[in-house]
């Protein structure tokens, strides 16, 4: 009898241990045990502003909110696209503008909805043309490129009854052209939205500290911003070489990517044409490394700046030359010591704008409509 003792004390310890494991963190936020501790790619998702979509593998989350105090605050209508709503069929009389683009439309820098530069784009063409209802929509969303953008326009933007179409594209489909195995579809780049797949235990917060803490199911994931490029963790891991561009591999098919990027601004501009709606193209405002200057990342750039030039003649476009006025700009500040235009001194290539920067952009975009007889 006596030896049985210890056992069922042991088994008893073990139980209550087990019970208030499974009770108290329901209660009570206990660090190491909280939902973001045990179960931090599904905390990522749940606050994430982006959400899977079944043809463009992620959209803007519609109704999207930053925390209150955030240092850059950002919404998203009910539609998901950053700012506020729009009416749908689109009221009488308004002149209504649809933005495409990657991070630097949508406005990964500026500090809030009103400084991006869609936002000031609009802010800029109301006050020149009080007798207009003007709106401007800001339909980019992080890390789209030319392919996202002709699905994103296709499925979505169309049916805002765009009067004009305002792209603004290249970095993102630079990196597109420049990772291995370049195809037609970008499926060399773009990957199906990764689920996480989720256990009959998941209840269990016995069960939620093993896996998190005892083996390792989440080293095997990478963060929800590589969910959607094919192989970016390994490749990353791989390239570590210094004169190799972060993220992505240099390059076996970069002709094919510019063609892919050529034939994408083509097709939008085809749709939006069908549409009844003018296309306005703007080359993107860009921070280069100063030492090297050939470097392919840079040449690469250039080349799909001469078929955003190509494409607006070709189709009868407006261009608008945002990136040789905002480096002539960016020169001066540089001179005269004042705040950069870009928000980070690039490696290779930086096209996120601060405020400032946005606002110049937002400028030129209504310089150009405004002496084009809008």
């Amino acid at each position: 009898m006596s030896s049985q003792r210890p056992l069922t004390a042991v088994a008893l310890s073990l139980g209550l241990s087990i019970a208030a494991l499974e009770i108290l963190p329901r209660f009570v936020d206990i660090p190491g045990l909280t939902t973001r501790d045990l179960n931090p790619i599904k905390f990522e998702l749940s606050k994430a502003n982006i959400a899977p979509h079944p043809y463009l593998a992620y959209a803007n989350r519609p109704d999207y909110k930053s925390r209150p105090g955030a240092k850059h605050q950002v919404s998203h209508n009910s539609l998901g696209f950053r700012g506020p709503e729009v009416k749908t069929p689109k009221p009488a009389g308004t002149f209504r503008i649809v933005c495409l683009g990657g991070s630097s439309t949508y406005g990964h820098g500026p500090s809030s909805d009103e400084t991006t530069w869609p936002a000031r784009l609009q802010s800029r063409l109301r006050a020149a043309r009080p007798d207009r209802s003007v709106e401007v929509v800001n339909a980019g969303c992080r890390g789209y490129s030319t392919f996202e953008s002709l699905g994103n326009y296709a499925f979505r933007a169309s049916d805002l009854e765009p009067d004009l179409v305002l792209i603004y594209h290249t970095v993102n489909d630079m990196r597109c052209a420049l990772y291995t195995g370049v195809k037609r579809d970008n499926t060399h780049w773009r990957a199906i939205w990764r689920e996480v797949p989720e256990s009959p235990f998941e209840g269990s917060y016995t069960y939620l500290v093993w896996r998190r803490y005892l083996t390792d199911h989440f080293e095997r994931f990478g963060d929800i911003g590589n969910f959607v490029i094919v192989d970016f963790d390994e490749r990353l891991a791989d390239g570590g070489a210094e004169d190799r561009p972060p993220g992505y591999l240099i390059k076996e098919d970069t002709e094919l990517g510019y063609r892919n990027f050529h034939r994408n601004l083509e097709s939008i501009v085809a749709l939006a044409k069908n549409d009844g709606a003018g296309v306005a193209i703007g080359t993107q405002a860009v921070l280069r490394r100063k030492a090297p200057n050939q470097s392919d990342e840079v040449l690469a750039f250039n080349q799909m700046t001469q078929a955003l030039r190509k494409v607006a003649g070709d189709k009868g476009a407006l261009l608008v030359d945002v990136q040789a006025a905002v480096a002539t700009e960016e020169t001066r500040r540089t001179g005269s010591g004042e705040p950069s235009l870009f928000i980070n001194s690039p490696d290779v290539v930086e096209v996120h704008l601060t405020d400032d920067g946005a606002d110049l952009v937002a400028s030129l975009f209504a310089n150009a409509l405004l002496n084009g007889g809008f």
